[in-house]
């Protein structure tokens, strides 16, 4: 796409690399993906977009030049698409499949760990410092910076809990719990995939060369913000793809107004270097704090244990 190969980035997509064998599964049909039906979230999203296959469609129009007023952004909505839209999704899709199997299986828990982390990330602990990747650990990598809440070794901390979560998901698969890991995901592993969309969506809001970004990020993020809030969705969609212009304080406003229901502790997301000052902690909640699932058992953040 650097080169503006486009009749070829569009092979590619639709039938993956030419080395791949025919079960590779291409990044089109990663898109279109029955899988992320059997999350709870699919529903909140195609009602919000009211369409099955929006993904495949903004990829498609973007690789094709038919994404007005964004057509100059293509290359940037296709590689944040595949981030927020195709692989996020999947992956939270083949966990919940893992978690509404008969028996739980390790295969399908798998498989979303590897959606979200990735295949390129690099040898090095933490992806290597030059190739953060395509997937979603990759992006929170891009993102900790700029929001103080990278880890002393430079990953993020997001990151560091999301792989302690996997360990938590497969204990729970290891004990049969799949009622108890549908609940983890809910609770737990979900508002954590969350934080980078919701710290990409603030760090790309207002700059012109990151429009692309900001529109993939209202795409991807809108739908579990109005969820809860439709004001504050509305407030945020209207800054992302360039419909007003508003302050600072009155766009993290919009975010600070539904973190909580959404689960998410605001302190993960961090703030963003010059924001420090603007409240985005309006709402409180708390992934310290045990959750009681079944069979005697509750969550941390940081492991599954018996009361």
């Amino acid at each position: 796409m650097e080169e503006g190969a486009w009749e070829s980035a569009i092979a590619y997509y639709e039938h993956g690399h030419p080395a791949h064998t025919v079960d590779t599964p291409s990044l089109r049909s990663l898109a279109r993906d029955p899988t992320w039906k059997q999350s709870p979230y699919y529903n909140i999203f195609e009602s919000y977009h009211d369409k099955e296959m929006f993904a495949d469609e903004i990829i498609m129009a973007a690789l094709e030049g038919d994404l007005e007023p964004f057509g100059e952004y293509r290359r940037n909505i296709v590689m944040r698409s595949l981030q927020a839209l195709v692989l996020t999704p999947a992956a939270i899709g083949y966990m919940y499949l893992s978690a509404n199997d008969n028996e739980c299986t390790f295969k399908h828990w798998d498989i979303g760990a590897a959606y979200l982390i990735g295949s390129v990330e690099g040898s090095q602990w933490g992806g290597d410092d030059r190739g953060n990747g395509v997937g979603l650990y990759g992006f929170a990598k891009e993102l900790c910076n700029d929001f103080n809440v990278c880890t002393s070794s430079g990953d993020s901390e997001v990151n560091t809990r999301l792989v302690r979560y996997f360990k938590n998901g497969e204990d729970l698969i290891s004990g049969g719990s799949c009622s108890n890991l549908k609940q983890f995901i809910e609770l737990k592993l979900f508002p954590l995939v969350l934080v980078p969309l919701i710290q990409g969506a603030i760090e790309f809001a207002g700059y012109d060369e990151y429009k692309g970004e900001s529109f993939v990020m209202a795409q991807a993020l809108l739908p579990y913000v109005a969820n809860v809030d439709t004001d504050s969705a509305k407030m945020i969609k209207d800054v992302l793809t360039w419909t007003t212009n508003v302050t600072e304080q009155v766009f993290i406003d919009a975010f600070a107004n539904v973190l909580g229901d959404m689960k998410v502790n605001c302190l993960d997301v961090g703030a963003l270097s010059g924001q420090e000052d603007l409240g985005l902690c309006k709402q409180s909640y708390d992934p310290e704090k045990a959750t009681d699932l079944s069979d005697g058992l509750y969550i941390t953040r940081t492991y599954v244990d018996d009361r």
